[in-house]
């Protein structure tokens, strides 16, 4: 485990790790990287890219769901879906790809 003594480089390291995870995460993960570094960069570390992991498999898993979603509603003849539920399942399968674009270390679309 490392220990940081400079009170100074500790802090800015600290915030760059939450700006950072800040990207990726939401508020508890923001919270659970705070916790992690308090327990040393080492650890701390392991944990970021646990969270990180974490999400990007729920994420896609979110977006396979949702392709199955589509893919019923194409080769079901008997429904046929409206414009804005096509519309829901494509927007949601972006925005969760873009979380694992950015959590994977590439930058967004948008940035």
């Amino acid at each position: 485990m490392i220990n940081i003594t400079d009170t100074k480089y500790q802090e800015k390291e600290l915030k760059d790790l939450l700006e950072n995870a800040g990207k990726t995460l939401d508020t508890a993960g923001v919270i659970a990287v705070k916790n992690a570094y308090v327990k040393g960069i080492d650890r701390g570390h392991w944990q970021i890219e646990h969270l990180v992991e974490t999400q990007v498999i729920d994420d896609l898993e979110s977006v396979q769901a949702n392709m199955w979603a589509l893919k019923s509603y194409i080769t079901d003849e008997s429904c046929i879906p409206s414009e804005k539920a096509v519309d829901y399942i494509l927007i949601g399968m972006s925005k969760q790809l873009e979380n694992v674009i950015r959590a994977l270390g590439y930058k967004g679309v948008n940035d």
